[in-house]
């Protein structure tokens, strides 16, 4: 992102260290550069995802009580820079910070790097790293059970990949002051295939639901529409 200047550019390099070489903008087919147009919602922290021969670009923003944006934005980036239809946010959405991770492999050892916020507030941040230890039994080595939480209305959370076969229904472990459904999805804009009823509850509670999910190797996302905040803890295919 250029200070200031709501467009996309784009700096290619061999290896992560460098040199960096300007590669152009991400535009319209029409040639017009993304953030130029007269609709087009404020872009920040851009970031691409390749997942088999399609690339994905999601930049946006959208702060707490800002009704003028949309909040991050995900589209298809085709070779040539060039971007297609785009899918904004259901609707403007605060998670209460970030952390901006990632993974990377170092003389064959995986590493988790984030930061933490500090002082309260979203803009003190510690830098933080971790090796990654995968046990034999698949977990990741943390002994505490992980969990997604401050889930809003039209949130969704991804998990990938799975290979289901004969799965008939989908069991999720949740609480949480909420009160509403989990969707159950195979792609994160694509039809739900059935939906999971939850209840307010201040322990874990497993709800579930009849749900045929097609044979095959998925993506599985969980999104969720109602009142209040849920935790998801954990989900069973069955």
């Amino acid at each position: 992102m250029l200070d200031k200047v709501s467009v996309v550019s784009v700096a290619v390099c061999d290896l992560p260290v460098g040199k960096y070489e300007f590669y152009g903008y991400v535009r319209y087919s029409d040639g017009t550069r993304y953030g130029e147009r007269k609709y087009d919602q404020p872009l920040f922290d851009p970031a691409v995802l390749t997942e088999g021969e399609r690339t994905y670009l999601y930049t946006g923003f959208c702060g707490a009580g800002q009704t003028s944006r949309k909040g991050a934005m995900a589209t298809v980036l085709d070779s040539d820079m060039h971007i297609g239809t785009y899918k904004p946010a259901e609707k403007p959405m605060h998670q209460g910070g970030n952390n901006h991770g990632s993974i990377v492999e170092i003389n064959g050892q995986w590493y988790i790097f984030y930061h933490r916020h500090t002082n309260g507030m979203d803009f003190c941040r510690q830098a933080c790293a971790e090796p990654i230890e995968i046990i034999e039994d698949g977990k990741d080595g943390d002994e505490e059970t992980g969990y997604v939480t401050n889930i809003l209305d039209s949130c969704g959370v991804g998990f990938k990949y799975f290979e289901c076969k004969d799965v008939t229904k989908v069991k999720i472990k949740t609480r949480g002051y909420n009160n509403g459904v989990f969707e159950v999805r195979t792609s994160w804009n694509g039809e739900a295939l059935g939906s999971i009823s939850i209840e307010f509850t201040n322990i874990w509670e497993e709800f579930s639901a009849d749900i045929s999910i097609p044979d095959g190797i998925h993506a599985l996302y969980f999104i969720y529409k109602g009142s209040g905040t849920a935790t998801l803890g954990s989900f069973t295919l069955e």
